[in-house]
């Protein structure tokens, strides 16, 4: 509106050109909205992730989102914390087996491999243009086992930002119940800002205050710290829009999968102590390199002359990620060599032990033939 001390028409121009600005900007706002989010196009992309656990014999139950076509599931993790059996189910009714091929224990976030493909991702957004009071969506299945495994969305709003072992994490106006966790916190966008992993349970804030909360309190990580338990497909996955979150060091270990590994000795020819070598491993989600040099001798190595071969090369292996055990197999190529190779990593911590056998073809008898390798290591 413009007001003028001369003239009275400019004015009535004014206020009635007024209400039809208004109406035209609210009507494409609110076109705008339902554009971009779109609850029936996420609802698409929401799953069931079930997990047996053999210590308690029981199915836990979550949900988690698709984050990218090949099958990659972003779920909690407490969900499927050392389970026997992962299970993850589609809007649609399919039901796969999946395997956990990466985790964060400290921050509460997994991510699922199930053998479906075309799956249709949700669009990450950036968790660091959230502001206060911003309106905010979550899917899920709560409470399955009792009012049964529905979709259900809610809303609330950003209330602010907590502290959570070194993460910056939201605090929401937002109702999470059991069956909560693992499900996608978006923006009016329809973006994926974060993962609801916790509320405030209203029972222990009960006996630690002796006063019941009021209203609803629930919590989320931001979607950025997920990156950092995928493998290449992040780089797909977040490059589009979301920048790198500040490096934090975790107060405590987290039982991620082994990103790389240091084997220090080698391994063991012919079950003999013939073969000293030392090893760099890499492993990205499923399939991982690994760069090698090996002495052979024909007994114990005590001086240069005992040296009978010396051979380097590369190895590709494939394999998944089971808990702290990651069988897999391999092909290897190099100098005085061609081998396949059948073999595990059992990992405590950042230590790595691993059994391996060898088939090996080459002209040099001490590196020809079948080997039995033992490895201790460091992984990270």
């Amino acid at each position: 509106m413009i007001f003028r001390h001369k003239g009275s028409k400019r004015i009535g121009r004014s206020l009635a050109v007024a209400p039809l600005a208004v109406v035209l900007l609210g009507f494409t706002c609110s076109f705008h909205i339902r554009a971009a989010f779109s609850p029936d196009a996420i609802a698409r992309s929401v799953v069931l992730v079930t997990a047996y656990d053999r210590e308690t014999d029981e199915w836990r139950t979550g949900s988690g989102f698709v984050i990218h076509s090949s099958g990659l599931i972003a779920t909690c993790y407490h969900v499927v914390a050392q389970a026997e059996s992962i299970r993850v189910r589609l809007p649609d009714g399919r039901t796969y087996s999946a395997q956990l091929v990466g985790a964060d224990g400290v921050r509460d976030i997994a991510a699922l491999k199930i053998p479906a493909y075309g799956l249709v991702p949700l669009r990450v957004g950036d968790p660091n243009k959230v502001n206060y009071g911003d309106k905010v969506y979550t899917f899920g299945y709560p409470f399955p086992s009792i009012m049964g495994a529905d979709l259900i969305m809610t809303s609330g709003a950003v209330t602010g930002w907590r502290s959570y072992h070194n993460t910056r994490i939201f605090q929401l106006d937002l109702q999470v119940n059991p069956g909560n966790s693992g499900g996608p916190l978006l923006n009016e966008d329809g973006e994926v800002i974060g993962i609801v992993f916790s509320r405030l349970d209203p029972w222990i804030f009960l006996v630690l205050t002796g006063e019941i909360p009021t209203g609803s309190i629930g919590f989320a990580m931001p979607i950025t710290h997920l990156q950092y338990t995928l493998g290449v497909e992040r780089y797909e996955i977040f490059s589009r829009r979301v920048p790198s979150p500040p490096a934090q060091t975790p107060t405590t270990p987290s039982p991620a999968p082994t990103a790389g590994s240091l084997t220090i000795v080698s391994g063991l020819a012919n079950l003999e102590p013939a073969a000293v070598g030392i090893a760099l491993q890499t492993f990205h989600g499923w399939w991982g390199t690994r760069l090698e040099f090996d002495v052979y001798a024909s007994g114990p190595i005590e001086t240069e002359e005992d040296i009978e071969a010396i051979a380097a090369g590369l190895a590709y292996l494939l394999g998944p990620r089971i808990l702290g055990i990651r069988p897999y197999i391999g092909v290897g190529f190099g100098w005085l060599y061609a081998r396949t190779f059948l073999g595990a990593d059992f990992k405590w911590g950042i230590l790595i032990v691993r059994f391996e056998g060898v088939f090996s073809w080459s002209p040099d008898p001490h590196v020809n033939g079948r080997l039995l390798k033992l490895g201790i290591g460091l992984g990270w």
